[in-house]
């Protein structure tokens, strides 16, 4: 059975999973960070990826930041809602963005009726710009790198700031959202810190990074494990 729901007034719906990715999401920021200290502390890492990848911030940052362009704004927010619908499974039947104003009508099941919450606050924590960069970032890795650096910095900033732009405590999407403004606030900083922090891990280290600290994770959670529950 489907349930028919409009982007402006999801109902308040309850989600242990909505809870529980906020812890998680900050262990694996911490993990990450630590990974990435090992990596600056190794050598491991090139001061002029962290130049370039700073430029990329500062001119997102003017650029992006100082953006009046408010149908252009109001279309990617509606758009990262349409993208969440998609990927939990749902289905979209309407779709339309003013000036000022926009809307995504769509459908939930029973079975997705759980996914209401992350999709309402799609727009605060989406990076959908960074995500294709840091995608191609791996899979190019070091070719290209200098650009790269400088588009992920540029990406990842223009995601942060369309994202927290917008946040403020009579925003219907927050309003309407499980938890309030105080739970939803800490799901989108845990969220917006941990992919900042697998931005920063390329940024350091390139694909080989992520190599280095899916193995040391591994074995800090083996001897946390070990300490926990002993043979």
């Amino acid at each position: 059975m489907k349930l028919k729901r409009k982007k402006n007034r999801v109902k308040k719906v309850k989600s242990l999973s909505f809870i529980l990715s906020i812890p998680v999401s900050l262990g694996i920021s911490i993990l990450i960070f630590l990974n990435i200290t090992l990596l600056v502390m190794g050598s491991h890492t090139n001061e002029t990826s962290w130049a370039i990848f700073a430029a990329g911030v500062l001119a997102s940052g003017t650029i992006v930041g100082g953006m009046k362009l408010h149908k252009f704004r109001t279309f990617i927010h509606e758009l990262k809602h349409a993208v969440v619908v998609v990927l939990t499974g749902n289905r979209i039947y309407d779709f339309r963005v003013d000036k000022h104003t926009g809307h995504v009508k769509y459908s939930l099941t029973h079975d997705t009726l759980k996914f209401a919450p992350i999709i309402a606050i799609a727009p605060y924590f989406l990076p959908l710009f960074s995500v294709p960069v840091l995608v191609v970032c791996l899979a190019l890795d070091q070719t290209f790198c200098n650009w790269l650096c400088f588009l992920l910095g540029f990406s990842l900033t223009a995601d942060i700031i369309l994202g927290f732009q917008e946040i403020h405590p009579h925003q219907t999407d927050i309003k309407n959202s499980f938890g309030g403004i105080i739970l939803v606030g800490l799901f989108i900083v845990s969220i917006q810190i941990m992919w900042t922090s697998l931005c920063l891990l390329w940024v350091t280290a390139g694909r080989s990074g992520f190599i280095f600290a899916g193995e040391t994770s591994y074995e800090i959670i083996k001897k946390i494990a070990e300490l926990k529950f002993p043979s």
